[in-house]
């Protein structure tokens, strides 16, 4: 996904089913749930757009 800010372009990766850890040890997959990443890949930081 491209993402862009007022001083920057950059991606972030999505994930599209994020994995969940439930109370028992088990693992659930959900969807849209924990789906974008916390990293960006900044990709040009002089364009952007306001």
């Amino acid at each position: 996904m491209l993402c862009i800010f007022e001083h920057g372009i950059g991606v972030i990766p999505v994930n599209e089913k994020a994995l969940l850890s439930t109370q028992s040890g088990q693992s659930i997959h959900m969807y849209g749930a924990g789906v974008l990443q916390n990293q960006i890949s900044v990709i040009s930081p002089d364009f952007g757009s306001i």
